[in-house]
């Protein structure tokens, strides 16, 4: 591979990875809540 590939391999890594730890942390403080206390004869 020449030196404009591999520059090119690299940043689109990088973008990937900020990509995915921002959509990784988007969510984090949203937690699951259960609602088995007002239902608890439902399957």
């Amino acid at each position: 591979m020449d030196r404009n590939s591999t520059v090119t391999v690299t940043l689109l890594m990088v973008v990937m990875l900020i990509l995915l730890s921002a959509s990784c942390t988007r969510f984090s403080g949203n937690g699951y809540s259960s609602a088995w206390e007002q239902y608890p004869d439902s399957r």
